[in-house]
């Protein structure tokens, strides 16, 4: 029997999910080892898993995202002759985006030192690019637990007769364009849009330019599980991805969702809600108008969504189970 611990900040949710969903498989397609997650929350993260480690050191150790705590932990886990892998999930087209170019960097340096036994890529062409040149990459996308959105589905009954709802719920950061998509939503007068706090400067923007809007505050799992159901459609056109888990688990619950063309399961049955550039407004603005002049289409466009995200979702899974047995022969 393994010993494997899963770990991430308490703060990075997007992460925590993906981690939760290889957690999933794991334990689904190979049964019998000792798999676990470590919910620690962001104070005292470092030193508290550091010593839960140095107690109970497992074998294989995967831990998400990189910062300096998480690489205090990646160096004293590696001292008590652990495996560490680190997943990095922003694929490289973002990383100029903020301050990911010298977190990759250090997270090249750890790998070629052998503090980190492994890298986790979540986009192939990524992985397909670097392989060439550096060693120690695995390639292993996201994939969601379905049986967990399937214990939260509720059902609602929409007449779609008046006001629409559409939500725009993500983190506050440059890839979600942001702004472009609250210009496009502000031209629709029958349109409620439901938005989380972000950023100053975004929440001042809401209140100025949608007239109809209402602000989430934190949200439990289950309680934006529920709400993302309540929508009729979603925007989330951001510039670059590797999977973006809003979009999944919304199109699961066939609720459509405007987005970017380049996200790995847009199908070319989806096509009209997908924009090619999302730096216009006007093309977010004509997928939108799309899904307000006949909302009768909403229905059909979603299972189309569900469709598309549930064959990717299998071919995912695939290659997480083939990752996850390259981890335990390698």
């Amino acid at each position: 029997m393994v010993k494997i611990v899963f770990a991430t900040k308490s703060c990075w949710p997007g992460v925590e999910n993906s981690l939760r969903s290889m957690m999933s498989v794991l334990q689904s397609e190979f049964p019998g080892h000792d798999v676990s997650y470590v919910d620690i929350p962001q104070s005292g993260f470092s030193s508290n898993l550091i010593h839960s480690l140095k107690m109970h050191p497992p074998e294989i150790l995967i831990l998400g995202g990189w910062d300096v705590s998480i690489r205090d932990i990646a160096t004293n886990a590696n001292k008590s002759k652990t495996k560490v892998f680190l997943e990095w999930c922003s694929p490289l087209s973002q990383t100029e985006m903020g301050n990911e170019i010298p977190l990759f960097i250090d997270v090249l340096n750890f790998l070629k030192m052998k503090i980190l036994h492994g890298v986790i890529l979540l986009l192939d062409t990524d992985y397909q690019v670097l392989k060439k040149e550096i060693e120690g990459l695995h390639y292993c996308p996201v994939c969601m637990d379905f049986n967990e959105l399937e214990n939260n589905r509720i059902n609602i009954i929409k007449d779609r007769l008046g006001e629409l709802k559409c939500d725009m719920f993500c983190a506050p950061n440059p890839r979600k364009n942001l702004f472009s998509q609250i210009f496009a939503l502000r031209n629709f007068d029958n349109l409620r849009v439901f938005v989380n706090y972000n950023s100053r400067e975004y929440v001042e923007s809401v209140k100025r330019y949608l007239n109809r809007h209402e602000f989430c505050s934190w949200m439990t799992r289950k309680d934006y599980l529920r709400r993302i159901q309540e929508m009729d459609f979603c925007s989330q056109v951001t510039f670059s991805e590797s999977f973006n888990m809003t979009v999944a688990e919304h199109m699961y619950y066939e609720i459509p969702v405007v987005c970017s063309s380049f996200l790995s399961y847009v199908t070319p049955a989806i096509s009209e809600l997908a924009v090619e550039n999302p730096n216009n407004c006007q093309e977010i603005y004509s997928k939108i108008k799309t899904l307000i002049d006949d909302p009768s289409r909403i229905p059909e466009l979603g299972e189309k969504c569900k469709f598309a995200v549930t064959n990717k979702n299998n071919i995912n899974r695939q290659e997480m189970v083939r990752f996850l047995g390259e981890i335990f022969n390698g």
